[in-house]
């Protein structure tokens, strides 16, 4: 749910659908080098109008947010920048490189013992059904199945985009800062 008022500085990640799969917001406060958890929103079959809303009443306590910008997240996140401004809205476009990246980084804070997140059947689930497998040209792929109660590793994509908002570089986000590593490293 909500996270309680006392709780300030939150950063956020947003995993948008609107009728097959879950929409949820993540938020986590930085308490050290550690991550709480202090609120999971949870939207299933919500309107995209009553969505955006939710979002806009949390921001006042949102230092970042990382979005999906996928699909129909693309409209929302370029509304969101142009409302708050892009240091404080980042849209991350769900390529396998992304993913990955986004991925790669959320399980090694967990393995560090560096998150907290709450003792929840939805959560479990969803962390647990994002899997890796290897396409045909060689790329990891990450995803989960579609399941009716549990949606498509929706809490997991919204926990990872939420670790992205708060430990990466403000001025670039994660993906933004790895594809500048990248481009640097090709013009070398």
């Amino acid at each position: 749910g909500e996270p309680d008022p006392r709780f300030g500085q939150l950063y956020a990640g947003w995993d948008i659908a609107r009728n097959k799969d879950l929409s949820v917001i993540w938020l986590n406060e930085q308490v050290g080098d550690v991550s709480w958890t202090r609120g999971v929103i949870e939207m299933r079959n919500t309107p995209t109008p009553n969505q955006v809303q939710t979002a806009r009443h949390l921001m006042k306590r949102v230092r970042r947010l990382c979005i999906d910008k996928t699909g129909m997240g693309l409209s929302i996140f370029e509304q969101l920048e142009q409302e708050f401004g892009s240091y404080k809205v980042e849209g991350i476009d769900f390529t396998l490189h992304h993913k990955e990246a986004l991925a790669v980084h959320a399980k090694r804070r967990m393995e560090e013992h560096r998150v907290r997140i709450p003792d929840d059947d939805n959560v479990r689930y969803s962390f647990g059904s994002v899997k890796k497998t290897v396409t045909a040209t060689g790329q990891s792929r990450f995803d989960a199945e579609h399941d009716e109660q549990y949606g498509h590793g929706d809490h997991w994509w919204a926990f990872a985009l939420s670790e992205s908002a708060a430990h990466n570089p403000m001025h670039y986000g994660l993906l933004a800062y790895l594809d500048k590593q990248a481009a640097q490293t090709a013009g070398n």
